[in-house]
């Protein structure tokens, strides 16, 4: 039989309602969720701990929750060892979410016939951000690449020194440079390109045969079949150097927090959306300070 299928017997649920009114949350786990792996029945127990604390304290039984228990739980869901009010918004969404299924279980058991948790406030998910590599990372891996491979050292300082998207590395064509005057076309912009990235390129240039050869040829500049194309060697790359992988849109997101653009440098048209960009790096960044 099926845990959704699973019934309680008179017995049992005389059992678990006097679980209830002693707290115990190490009976009221099984009897509601069923037999468990041990990490499973754990991170159960830990979820619901500082609710049934407090209701211990509070003298709530749970199984008959007060008629203001919104109220009530902002103070177990948000309390830890620091005190009062410090979890996090997805410590808190978890302790909800897991008390919410414990009063799903009651009604399925037929000890209940709302779940008293529906409609509660609950605070936006807070997404994992890692923070960006650092410039010392980041030159530690195109030193690397101008040893090693001229291809990726070429894409990497384009992206560092004009945060070029991927989808515009990809799409560039030898016919979108004027070396004479140092410029790349780019979708919406023109861009002076900085003596780095004109250096980078030279070998590739060379390769190609030359400006002569190259200032109308349509031929893409870096034959990537796909994004894990370009991704994958830089990812090797950087392991090789030593450092901590650095994808293509922290590279990009760096060069946005560590050189001085002006909007059209990078691709922007639009001076607020740049800005944005460059704050979204900076606050990255930050985060790797603050570590």
């Amino acid at each position: 039989m099926t845990e959704i299928e699973r019934r309680l017997t008179t017995d049992q649920a005389g059992t678990l309602t006097r679980a209830f009114q002693h707290h115990e949350l190490d009976r009221i786990i099984p009897m509601l969720w069923g037999n468990l792996p041990t990490r499973r029945r754990i991170q159960l127990t830990t979820n619901l701990q500082t609710i049934f604390t407090h209701a211990e304290q509070d003298g709530v039984n749970l199984l008959h929750p007060p008629a203001d228990l919104h109220t009530w739980l902002r103070t177990p869901l948000t309390d830890t060892l620091r005190g009062p009010g410090t979890a996090r918004p997805n410590t808190i969404n978890t302790r909800y979410y897991t008390l919410k299924q414990m009063y799903d279980h009651l009604i399925r058991e037929g000890l209940l016939t709302t779940n008293p948790t529906a409609g509660y406030p609950l605070p936006p998910i807070e997404r994992a951000v890692t923070p960006l590599p650092s410039s010392e990372d980041v030159t530690v891996l195109l030193s690397h690449l101008e040893r090693h491979d001229p291809l990726l050292h070429a894409a990497a300082t384009l992206i560092y020194h004009h945060a070029l998207q991927y989808t515009e590395l990809e799409a560039l064509k030898w016919n979108a440079f004027d070396f004479s005057r140092g410029l790349l076309l780019r979708p919406r912009t023109e861009t002076k390109l900085s003596k780095e990235a004109l250096h980078a390129l030279q070998p590739l240039l060379k390769q190609a045969g030359g400006p002569l050869h190259t200032q109308d040829s349509p031929k893409p500049i870096f034959p990537f079949e796909n994004r894990d194309a370009f991704r994958l060697p830089l990812w090797r790359a950087c392991k090789m150097a030593g450092i901590g992988n650095i994808s293509p849109r922290e590279l990009r997101l760096c060069s946005l927090r560590d050189h001085a653009h002006t909007p059209s440098d990078v691709g922007f048209v639009n001076a607020e959306s740049y800005r944005r960009a460059v704050k979204h790096a900076e606050d990255l960044a930050e985060r790797l300070t603050d570590q």
